[in-house]
């Protein structure tokens, strides 16, 4: 029995190629969303005046957490520092199972941005997790503090 040689290259390289797609077939998707940009930031405004911003993305770090990483800043440094929360609420299914928490970052006084990141471990029960975040003027326990709206993304894990 003959093989041509181009007949044995396709039937050697077959292995090949389908393990290579078996590989590339079982990679974990990249779960992430970007909210606003140093550019264009998320803001809390107060008398018209942008009083604490941010930027960041949301995203499932090896689905294990819930992440926010982030950048913020005061860019009226001199004042009241600022600071941003981040929220998680758990689901499974479409139902609301619980409001895991909120995690606040340190507080922080100056005009150049400055990153972070919050996390929770992810809901093992659950198969999704929606995220949000604001960003917040601090004006102590008796003045409620001026807040951004809150960005949002639903990831399924």
């Amino acid at each position: 029995m003959h093989i041509h040689s181009s007949a044995l290259t396709r039937w050697i390289g077959a292995p090949a190629v389908t393990a290579a797609l078996v590989v590339v077939g079982t990679a974990v998707p990249a779960l992430a969303s970007t909210y606003y940009s140093a550019a264009n930031p998320l803001q809390a405004i107060q008398d018209g005046k942008s009083q604490a911003e941010s930027f960041g993305a949301f995203s499932i770090k090896n689905l294990s957490y819930a992440h926010n990483g982030y950048s913020y800043r005061d860019p009226r440094a001199g004042g009241d520092a600022v600071y941003v929360e981040t929220f998680y609420d758990w689901y499974q299914g479409s139902t609301l199972k619980s409001q895991v928490g909120t995690d606040t970052s340190p507080k922080y006084a100056q005009s150049a941005w400055t990153a972070s990141a919050d996390q929770q471990v992810l809901y093992i029960g659950g198969n999704g997790v929606r995220i949000s975040t604001n960003v917040c003027e601090d004006h102590g326990a008796l003045v409620k503090d001026p807040c951004s709206i809150k960005p949002t993304k639903f990831f399924n894990y």
